[in-house]
């Protein structure tokens, strides 16, 4: 609330208070009768500007929840129309998720105090002329349990605002206010763009900060915590068997080590909401806050918390990687369309890849474990078929038709830039590290780039941009390396890099272990292939996803557990299966399991610099 009594009214200049705060001017404020008896003239003309300007500058939505027992909110939408004819849209994605999931088919009962007209499959034109108070209600259907859409039951809501609000289009830059009507069960709103003087608005300066703004309105747990002196909340959404004060002084602990890679905090608070489930895991940021969904039970499980620290770290990351420092591409958004980028390597893979070193800088792993999982992301990636196919960059691109639509072929045709991109990390690291002799690490990389966002925050990065910076700390042009490990699928040769960090990396095959080379399923006792890889028995034998395996050279299987025991390397046998309902005898010849095993070790003898390059690497605590 603003204090009248301070103010002084100036003719030259009657905007004398800051456009955020005139949505905290009460009428009341303005019938104070010292000022009232001073400056009557002035004070109405000055009331009725305010007012007029507060009635039309902001977009206002009002949500609520008459029926959550069946997954529904109703959202209300006022505006006043800047021209004639205006258009409503709802987004077609959300950042940070990169496909088109089609919000506007969860929409319902639509209606407008003018008449609409649907002129897309996400926008409607309604027949209203400038000047005009529009009002545009709808009901919208939740009942998807993920970090990147809403859900809404009995028990809670957690509104994804980006497929819940719909937008003025022309009119995102004004400020956008949600006003929360909790159902009368519920007593909490949890949001970053809540207003700290009403716990049930959320306050957003326009349209894209209002849409990277999740809600969260029940009755969840809450705790608290400091960390780099910013107040840290985290809503607990559902039953779960979690120690908040641990999970407080472990979370202080990750994200301070993880402020400490970029220098400094650029929120002056953030919010974690957590979705405790049955089962699940997964994240998504936004600009001062985050969703994370943890199994409710696991976290007495000590590999499982651990991972879910790494889970933060991760989604902390991205606070300032992707969220400010961005691609050119991702910002402004376009929510009517597909918005592309080469770059989801870095601003994802470089992201996994710290939210893993990070650990073990924080002392959560020691360096055993945390190079165990470094040969686990490269096993994962180098025994993918798809490694020889696509390259990191173009994983990037075609996330939205890829990565997010994968089908029985994708592990043969395609690639994780979130593995791969890691592996970039890792290597660029390793290279920066040797090539500067010790004197800078990816962690400088990271600190020039964010410094280039500061100096120009409107604008995104480009994959030059960090090539650049990559090759200024290294000390020497790193092309050859860029166009090998980004755009190419060529063989990389991992023990060079790693032996300058004193570490010994072995790549082994199993040949002790006959392999069909295809992932299944058991349903109802039936063994249904569920993909098979290329260039292994199954491949080169003509088994379809989808085929029921039934016999192998006469004998009925229940299980491929031990079902190749006592067969050799290329014996052939008659594997019976039934497709589309009909049996066939296929003629296959066994091999070997083609995956690769890794293994990263210390070196028995390393050089005392190898020593000081992967200390200056891992920089643990």
């Amino acid at each position: 609330m603003i204090n009248l009594r301070n103010v002084t009214l100036k003719k030259a200049n009657p905007i004398i208070i800051h456009k955020k705060a005139l949505t905290q001017i009460t009428v009341e404020a303005f019938l104070l009768p010292q000022i009232f008896m001073q400056k009557t003239k002035h004070l109405l003309a000055f009331t009725l500007f305010i007012l007029t300007t507060l009635h039309m500058s902001a977009i206002t939505y009002t949500l609520s929840f008459p029926n959550p027992q069946n997954h529904y909110c109703h959202v209300k939408m006022e505006f006043t129309a800047k021209s004639d004819q205006p258009i409503v849209g709802m987004p077609v994605w959300a950042p940070g998720s990169y496909l088109v999931r089609e919000f506007s088919k969860n929409m319902e009962g639509i209606q407008s105090n003018f008449g609409l007209k649907k002129i897309q499959k996400n926008q409607w034109q309604l027949d209203a002329k400038q000047g005009e108070q529009v009002e545009f209600s709808y009901l919208i259907y939740a009942n998807e349990v993920s970090v990147r859409t809403s859900f809404i039951n009995a028990e809670h809501a957690l509104i994804s605002s980006v497929g819940t609000f719909t937008y003025a289009k022309g009119q995102e830059n004004e400020e956008h206010i949600v006003n929360v009507t909790p159902h009368k069960n519920w007593k909490k709103v949890a949001c970053g763009l809540i207003n700290p003087n009403n716990k049930k608005q959320v306050v957003a300066a326009n349209y894209d900060l209002l849409v990277d703004a999740p809600i969260e309105v029940g009755n969840h747990d809450e705790f608290t915590f400091e960390a780099a002196g910013v107040t840290h909340t985290v809503a607990m959404v559902g039953k779960n068997n979690a120690d908040y004060k641990r999970l407080a002084k472990d979370m202080k602990r990750i994200i301070e080590t993880t402020i400490k890679v970029w220098g400094e905090l650029p929120v002056k608070r953030y919010l974690f909401i957590v979705e405790n489930t049955d089962h699940g895991r997964g994240g998504l940021e936004h600009l001062n806050s985050t969703v994370l969904m943890m199994a409710r039970n696991d976290y007495a499980k000590e590999e499982k918390y651990i991972n879910f620290i790494s889970l933060v770290a991760h989604e902390y990351f991205h606070l300032w990687n992707v969220k400010r420092l961005r691609p050119m591409e991702l910002g402004p958004f376009d929510y009517d369309v597909e918005n592309h980028t080469e770059l989801l390597w870095f601003f994802e893979g470089f992201t996994a890849y710290y939210d893993e070193l990070l650990l073990h800088r924080a002392g959560f792993i020691d360096e055993t474990a945390y190079l165990k999982r470094v040969t686990n992301n490269i096993e994962g990636t180098e025994n993918r078929p798809g490694v020889k196919v696509q390259t990191v960059a173009e994983a990037s691109y075609d996330a939205w038709i890829k990565a997010y639509r994968p089908n029985e072929n994708s592990t043969n045709t395609t690639i994780s830039y979130y593995g791969k991109g890691a592996i970039v990390a890792t290597l660029l690291d390793l290279t920066i590290v040797k090539e500067s002799e010790c004197k800078y690490n990816l962690d400088d990389l990271m600190q020039v780039l964010y410094a280039k966002y500061k100096a120009n925050p409107e604008k995104g990065i480009t994959e030059q941009d960090i090539f650049s910076a990559a090759n200024k700390l290294a000390g020497k042009d790193l092309s050859s390396f860029f166009n090998h490990v980004v755009h190419s699928t060529a063989a990389i040769d991992y023990p060079t890099y790693f032996k300058h960090a004193g570490l010994e990396y072995k790549s082994e095959q199993d040949t002790n272990k006959i392999s069909l080379g295809i992932t299944t399923k058991t349903t109802e006792g039936k063994i249904i292939v569920n993909s098979v890889q290329r260039n292994t028995a199954a491949y080169r034998g003509g088994i379809n996803a989808g085929d029921q395996l039934i016999a192998i050279s006469g004998d009925s299987i229940s299980t491929l557990e031990g079902a190749f025991d006592g067969f050799t390397m290329d014996e052939i046998i008659l594997l019976d299966i039934i497709r589309d309902g009909i049996t066939k005898q296929l003629e296959i010849t066994l091999s070997y399991n083609p995956d690769q095993k890794i293994s990263l070790t210390p070196q028995v003898k390393s050089e005392k610099k190898a020593n000081k390059a992967r200390a200056k690497w891992l920089m643990k605590e």
